[in-house]
């Protein structure tokens, strides 16, 4: 087990002095109540910690939303935030990963608090909020120990898992160009892109917003380790909602992210792009549902990456179990379990496909990607990861809270828990378009079917649970079922028939284990991830994937219709497209 010397732990702490020698007023008051925390924070014959860690961000954003060509919504906003992570006990059995049933605050994980801090540089109002915050955190640090030893006596909790890992002290930089676009701008371009559904009766509701933010983060430990990173962020999302002949609801979405604002296509280029998806979904009206399926189906270009970071990713995140007094609580937490961790070593994907993920990777493809970082939000030095070699799992991505088998972090921790960031798939045997689909008709013959099921599109629930593109954190999203959004019949004869409705119901991620054959091209996509990590502030998710992935033939899937109660149109046309007025 790795330990600092005194010596080294020295030459730790003058490094980061000398880095922190013309610090800010943020970084001094953080540096200093640290160091004041960990020579004299005690309560009565209780334990001290062992760890504290502060980390503070500024999330400065601007942000415009449109509908039909008009303004709802417009705003500047500057938050600074303040999240105290305190451990007592050691580093195999401290007082995090406990949830108390007698507890109204529920579960802050490790992560302990977060706090709205003073936006001056007041040096003394900032030692007074971190000071308040450090006292929170380490009584209920004190609290949640004392619970979680309660049920250690009866229960062997541990395992041999330690509850956090060793890692060697970083000080460093991460400092990305930020975005300064004005209001005006941001309105100028969302007004123009949203008044294209004027051209567009077909459209009952739409809305198009646009968010530039700058989010800058200092952090500290008790080991040594500091970081100061600057992160710039766009994300441009725009829905449009139709409805078939028979009341069906028919949504799309149009979501796209940028780290720089000259990434973020023009507005010409988002206009055909929309218009190509209203033309897409309003094709959807003429369709007839499918009814219940089961059978060979592709997951063809966008919809393999779309199906694959939606069932198959989140496995490969290491997720510890909870520690309860309440059995409810850790029942409806096994439930929600996804991770691989027992299956470490054993084959997930076909032998002819490998996955790797790389915070650090800046473009892939010709295309900018709109995250990356090199240290994370733990200040570990992120790397490239390989997951899956020849079809079997070699590891998770991991934070400093182990799991078995993963006895330090892989430098993936973002937001409240480890997050995949930029995912390549390999493919070392694979087809072309025409032979993969010819493999599905063959496949369809074999089976004696009428039909086999192409889909392009698969919806994304995180956009969906978005209202004016701001998802609440802990949304509902990881369990909402996934919808085919372009789905079609295509027959022996090659003929393709859309259809629509499709729900899927019989997929999973063993089941990717047995995918029956993938294309040699890969396509890039990049959206939210189903977690139900924290969110930036006034819409500025920053839990999205990029994943390049190529198209999924999948022998057998069970697609459905959903039974739901279809509203009816409205009774009378959209004023602005009646001729009558």
């Amino acid at each position: 087990m790795w330990r600092l010397s005194a010596r080294a732990l020295l030459f730790v702490l003058m490094s980061c002095s000398a880095a922190f020698a013309s610090d800010d007023i943020v970084q001094k008051a953080m540096r200093d109540e640290l160091d004041r925390s960990m020579r004299e924070l005690t309560l009565a014959n209780l334990e001290r910690p062992y760890f504290i860690a502060y980390r503070i961000m500024d999330v400065t954003s601007t942000s415009a939303s449109a509908t039909f060509g008009s303004l709802i919504r417009s705003r500047e906003n500057h938050v600074r935030m303040l999240n105290v992570e305190i451990r007592v006990g050691d580093y195999s059995f401290d007082n995090t990963g406990f949830i108390s049933a007698r507890s109204d605050r529920g579960d802050r994980g490790s992560s302990g608090f977060v706090n709205v801090l003073s936006l001056d540089d007041n040096y003394e109002q900032l030692r007074r909020y971190i000071w308040l915050a450090t006292d929170i955190a380490y009584k209920k640090a004190l609290e949640d120990l004392a619970g979680k030893q309660s049920i250690a006596r009866n229960k062997n909790l541990s395992e041999g898992v330690p509850d956090f890992t060793h890692e060697y002290p970083v000080v460093a930089d991460d400092i990305q160009p930020s975005i300064d676009i004005s209001r005006l701008e941001i309105e100028k371009r969302v007004r123009s892109v949203s008044s294209l559904f004027r051209e567009m009766p077909e459209v009952l509701t739409s809305s198009v917003r646009l968010l530039v933010a700058n989010v800058d983060t200092r952090y500290i430990n008790s080991e040594g380790t500091a970081f100061h990173k600057l992160q710039p962020w766009v994300s441009f999302d725009a829905k449009a909602a139709l409805q078939a002949s028979d009341g069906m609801p028919l949504d799309n979405s149009l979501a796209i992210y940028a780290r720089k604002w000259i990434d973020l296509p023009t507005t010409e280029e988002i206009t055909s792009r929309l218009r190509r998806m209203v033309a897409e979904t309003s094709s959807l009206k003429r369709a007839s549902p499918l009814g219940n399926y089961n059978g060979p189906v592709l997951f063809e270009d966008e919809a393999g990456a779309e199906v694959l970071e939606q069932v198959f990713l989140p496995g490969l995140l290491a997720s510890k179990a909870p520690v309860s007094d309440n059995p409810r609580l850790l029942a409806a937490s096994a439930q929600q379990q996804t991770s691989f961790v027992n299956r470490i070593g054993s084959r997930v994907l076909p032998s002819f496909v490998g996955l790797s993920d790389d915070p650090t990777l800046e473009e892939y493809l010709g295309k900018q990607l709109p995250i990356t970082y090199k240290i994370d939000d733990e200040g570990v030095s992120s790397h490239a990861t390989v997951l899956v070699q020849n079809g079997t799992l070699k590891t998770l991505l991991s934070t400093r809270t182990p799991v078995e088998g993963l006895s330090h972090s892989t430098g993936n921790r973002w937001g409240e828990g480890p997050m995949a960031t930029n995912v390549v798939v390999a493919v070392s045997k694979g087809y072309s378009r025409s032979e993969l689909r010819q493999r599905l008709l063959r496949m369809v013959t074999e089976r004696g079917l009428d039909y086999g099921i192409i889909v392009r599109r698969v919806s994304n629930p995180v956009l969906a649970d978005q209202e004016d593109g701001y998802r609440q954190p802990g949304s509902t999203s990881s369990e909402a079922p996934l919808n085919c959004l372009l789905a079609y019949k295509v027959f022996p004869d090659g003929r393709e028939e859309l259809t629509r409705n499709l729900q899927l119901s019989g997929l999973n991620a063993t089941a990717f284990r047995d995918v029956a054959g993938v294309s040699t091209d890969l396509t890039l996509i990049t959206e939210p991830m189903r977690t139900a990590s924290v969110t930036f502030l006034d819409g500025g998710d920053p839990n999205v994937v990029s994943v390049a992935a190529p198209s999924l033939l999948f022998e057998n899937v069970t697609l459905g219709t959903p039974t739901v109660d279809a509203p009816r149109p409205p009774v009378m046309p959209h004023p602005y497209f009646d001729s009558r007025n």
